[in-house]
């Protein structure tokens, strides 16, 4: 496409029929990059006003796309199927295509949106599963703090019965001994 802007549109074309013949030798491993190749081959004969070949480029590539499943390059197809036949002055056609590209543009809107609203909900899920861990964890930590605490007051109560048993028995021995 810059030997289209250049104005060289020998060299262009040259090249744009080499992209699509390279890949359509690469089918099977990049379908999506023939139909790429087509669809700017496509621009280009529209572009130069070579509508027969636009319209037979644009076809080839919106029935690959279809093929591969390729909704960006089924939508960028119709597109240009709607513009040639507009072109050609074959109005029926480049409304019905005109519908197509809506119809795609409208599809591959609203997966955006679901994945963008499926990303975010992800996200709120997360977050509140995060929080509760954290909420959790913080019971857990005062649960340990009062099971220790208790544990304490206990060895503080055994250790002072014990004290006082020992200071007991320390005075009756002392008493006994004065008495005697």
């Amino acid at each position: 496409l810059v030997y289209s802007a250049m104005g060289e549109y020998d060299k262009a074309e040259r090249f744009l029929l080499a992209s699509v013949e390279l890949a359509e030798n690469d089918l099977d491993d990049n379908p999506s990059s023939f139909t790429s190749a087509l669809i700017s081959l496509g621009e280009f004969y529209l572009e130069t006003r070579q509508l027969n070949e636009a319209l037979d480029v644009y076809l080839r590539a919106y029935l690959s796309a279809d093929e591969a499943g390729g909704l960006l390059q089924q939508k960028a197809s119709a597109k240009g199927l709607s513009e040639t036949y507009k072109a050609l002055g074959d109005f029926e056609r480049a409304l019905l295509y005109s519908e197509i590209y809506t119809t795609l543009k409208d599809s591959i809107f609203n997966e955006e949106k679901h994945r963008q609203v499926l990303i975010v909900q992800s996200y709120f899920e997360t977050e509140r599963e995060k929080e509760e861990n954290e909420k959790l964890t913080y019971k857990n930590q005062v649960q340990q703090l009062e099971i220790e605490r208790r544990r304490r007051e206990r060895y503080y109560f055994i250790g002072a019965g014990v004290l006082l048993l020992v200071l007991i028995v320390v005075v009756y021995g002392r008493y006994r001994i004065r008495v005697t």
